[in-house]
């Protein structure tokens, strides 16, 4: 893994290894790009949803989750450090966020909780043929680590 640019970026690991993720599939793993402000859950989707790829492909997911609740949740405390200038540049203090404007799936997180979530992209990603068509969705382990 490369090195940390910053150091308030941070590295979220996954449960399951690439190679491991491959070999239980039998096929390479599909990139999603999620996109949203820090703390609007999209790491915690990420996980719920890792195991669940069939084909090689890139999708955007809108993560959208107003600033004012990404700053409560705030489990890095880089809002805090950016509030109080220590972080410059920072997405949504003292830096703009570009919301897409075209994302394949928009996810609230704070509106819905993040099994609910995890729910509506693993039938999203059925819908559009990502991954096969399942008679009931999977339930969906979350863990807030």
């Amino acid at each position: 893994m490369l090195e940390n640019a910053s150091s308030n970026i941070f590295w979220h690991q996954g449960s399951i290894s690439r190679r491991h993720r491959e070999t239980l599939n039998g096929h390479s793993g599909l990139t999603i790009w999620f996109t949203g402000f820090s703390a609007s859950g999209k790491s915690t989707l990420a996980v719920a949803l890792e195991s669940l790829f069939r084909k090689g492909d890139f999708i955007e997911v809108y993560v959208n989750c107003p600033l004012s609740v990404c700053e409560q949740r705030d489990p890095k405390g880089i809002y805090r450090k950016a509030r109080a200038g220590e972080i410059p540049s920072f997405t949504g203090i003292s830096a703009p966020y570009e919301t897409p404007l075209t994302p394949d799936i928009r996810i609230d997180t704070d509106q819905i909780p993040v099994d609910a979530c995890a729910r509506e992209l693993f039938e999203f990603l059925e819908d559009q043929g990502y991954i096969p068509n399942c008679p009931t969705v999977p339930d969906i382990a979350i863990s807030n680590s």
